[in-house]
């Protein structure tokens, strides 16, 4: 429990949201995992559904998104909308799932980009995402986890 698990899942042939593939991965990792697990869920691109079901048993869980917010529809949006914000990350997935549908090599000098879109669905700017997202990352990644809950609240605890 002491390093934060990353799961990157993709669906299976005709899954196009991979919701068999994270219905299987989260019946497993239930299994296995303390509920207090850190873990990021690389490239989500699942349902509100899917969010509140990790969010009710894994408390410290981060889902990212990358680029493909571009291209989401009604209910990947949803989703997006559905993540609280200290939960949400940004990342590009590189070399893979660019932000822009002419350059087909991903870097990380895109995240800007990445940034600018996630912030576009939530309706904030894209300064504030880079703030939550930078300070999500922090507080996932870092062994230093008891300051997390005073950030996330202004410090008002």
């Amino acid at each position: 429990m002491d390093k934060p698990l990353i799961l990157h899942v993709r669906g299976i042939n005709g899954d196009v949201y991979g919701s068999d593939a994270r219905n299987l991965l989260f019946h497993t990792v239930k299994q296995y995992c303390n509920p207090q697990q850190r873990m990021h869920l690389h490239n989500f691109y699942g349902s509100a559904e899917e969010v509140k079901q990790w969010q009710n048993e894994f408390t410290n869980c981060y889902f990212g998104f990358t680029g493909e917010v571009t291209y989401f529809d009604a209910r990947q949006l949803e989703a997006l909308q559905t993540v609280p914000s200290d939960r949400i990350l940004i990342e590009t997935n590189s070399p893979y799932l660019s932000v822009h549908c002419n350059v087909w090599t991903n870097t990380p000098a895109y995240i800007g980009d990445v940034a600018e879109q996630v912030a576009k669905a939530l309706k904030m700017t894209t300064r504030q995402l880079v703030n939550i997202t930078v300070t999500n990352a922090v507080c996932l990644y870092h062994s230093v986890r008891f300051q997390c809950a005073q950030v996330h609240d202004g410090g008002n605890k």
